[in-house]
């Protein structure tokens, strides 16, 4: 991937536990791989499951696992319901998918219906070498469904310019053509097996396409780990992508890296499937990483609700109105359960420039908006202050925050945060300052520059102050070894202009 900006990034605000779990209903220990449909109001999740049945091992304990459904109304997102298996192994030794049927991924073909494609595991072989193919099925009404008989469609070999020794599902799009339809799979493929991480797990996002889902054409790899972003620098795969009414695709994918170790969830951007933008920064395609707690949570989490504090993975993706719902794995591919995130309506990410200069993306719009949540701050006795040491660093939550130490002459340092917490309604904004020194200041004020004029700036404390492009956030009196905090919240206004000085905590 060529290092290119991003034109609609977006940041996740997901929920703390499971929606779905290995309760002995759901599965027996693991749910894994989530893939969503919406019809008629009604969400069809299709998800890899150990089976419940004890005798299902397809060697001395290892049991099967096969692709199930769940249901939840659309207006009940998180509410699911247990259909049962849907897919089940090809007991026949020797079987492509003899030991797992996992990787659903579900297209609408016409009304009635309905394509699956998903990844098949043979029981021997490590990594992906186990897993020999991808493997298709029809149905009519999406809980019965019948396998092709010629069983795997699309092997490993074959794969143009880089060989392959396993392959997975990651991600199916359907696209009406004038003949018919058209189908878009990103899929991960892996060259070698290797005695450490990053050998075993270079797996790379490859592109095919088909029109009956039975004959594909191969694109060969698309993108691949990224060596300046230590939570994609082992590995990148294929995932769900969306395309836009203009033709952009958007594509979010499971990433190894040596930051955690294992598995987060990353986003991409391309134009016709083969170059994909990552964006220009570190952590700007973060989606979600491995959390145990954020920087607004006082303590860490309980261990019994650390179900996603190992890993995130495998996310699917629904549209619902003008946001968006992710499922996805918890730890170690699914032991942890299914959880789900939803769209925020901003995202906001440092450009790593003093000032706190940022880049704001909204939703509905391309591009992004450059703001300064720190251009200056502002006392009786100094004056105007910039520029000055500036740190600055991102969550797993995406969750940006910078420092800064500004100097004037006959002023001793201060020191000045910033912490951006997106949520459903907007993004918190804290600002804290710490008067390093033993003189006093009265009248501090912190200047926000260039936000765009459909956005609102709300604060819990403190006043604000609109001067042309400059909104002055005034925090009070400094004194010496002294700190103030003033919480705000930024949000998208119906009416335009800025709200100031409002005390509102219903908005954080």
């Amino acid at each position: 991937m060529k290092e290119i900006e991003l034109k609609r990034n977006i940041a996740w605000v997901r929920k703390e536990t499971p929606v779905i779990t290995a309760d002995g209903t759901f599965g027996a220990s693991i749910t894994m791989n989530p893939c969503a449909i919406v019809e008629n109001d009604t969400i069809y999740l299709f998800y890899a499951a150990d089976s419940t049945d004890p005798e299902n091992d397809y060697e001395e304990g290892s049991r099967r696992r096969e692709i199930h459904l769940a249901t939840a109304p659309l207006n009940d997102p998180e509410n699911f319901t247990h259909y049962g298996a849907v897919l089940k192994n090809d007991t026949t030794p020797g079987s492509f998918d003899f030991a797992w049927c996992v990787l659903p991924h579900v297209v609408k073909i016409r009304e009635g219906l309905y394509y699956m494609m998903y990844s098949g595991n043979c029981g021997h072989g490590s990594g992906l070498n186990a897993f020999p193919g991808l493997g298709a099925a029809w149905s009519e009404d999406l809980y019965h469904w019948k396998k092709y008989e010629h069983n795997p469609v699309l092997p490993p070999e074959g794969e143009p310019e880089t060989p392959i020794v396993g392959i997975a599902g990651g991600g199916l799009y359907k696209e009406d053509t004038e003949n018919g339809y058209l189908l878009h799979l990103f899929y991960t493929g892996c060259p070698t097996l290797g005695d450490n991480v990053f050998t075993d797990q270079q797996k790379f996002c490859c592109y095919a396409t088909s029109s009956d889902g039975i004959h594909w054409e191969r694109h060969g790899a698309v993108h691949r780990r990224s060596t300046m972003r230590d939570y994609e620098n082992i590995a990148s795969t294929g995932g769900p992508a969306f395309r836009d009414p203009d033709g952009m695709w958007r594509h979010w994918y499971s990433a190894i890296g040596s930051r955690w170790g294992v598995y987060s969830i990353a986003y991409a951007e391309s134009t016709d499937g083969i170059t994909w933008a990552r964006g220009t920064r570190y952590g700007e395609n973060l989606a979600l990483a491995p959390k145990v707690r954020d920087v607004g949570e006082l303590h860490f989490l309980p261990w019994k609700t650390r179900w996603q504090d190992q890993s995130v993975s495998y996310p699917c993706i629904i549209r619902v109105g003008d946001t968006m719902r992710m499922y996805y794995c918890g730890n170690d591919y699914g032991m942890g359960g299914i959880g789900t995130a939803v769209s925020a309506p901003m995202r906001i990410s440092l450009t790593g420039e003093s000032g706190g200069r940022a880049k704001l993306w909204i939703r509905g719009k391309d591009g992004f908006s450059e703001i300064f949540l720190c251009d200056y701050v502002e006392t009786t006795e100094t004056g105007i202050i910039k520029g000055g040491l500036h740190e600055e660093g991102i969550t797993a939550d995406a969750t940006p925050f910078f420092e800064e130490f500004p100097e004037a002459e006959g002023a001793a340092p201060l020191s000045i945060r910033a912490i951006c917490v997106h949520q459903t309604n907007g993004i918190r904004i804290d600002w804290f300052v710490e008067n390093l020194t033993d003189r006093s200041f009265t009248d501090f004020s912190v200047a926000v520059r260039d936000l765009p004029g459909n956005l609102t700036l709300t604060l819990s404390d403190g006043e604000v102050l609109e001067e042309g492009s400059v909104l002055r956030i005034f925090m009070g009196d400094l004194p010496p070894y002294g700190t103030v905090c003033v919480h705000g919240h930024l949000g998208i206004s119906h009416n335009g202009g800025f709200i100031q000085g409002v005390k509102n905590n219903e908005l954080f």
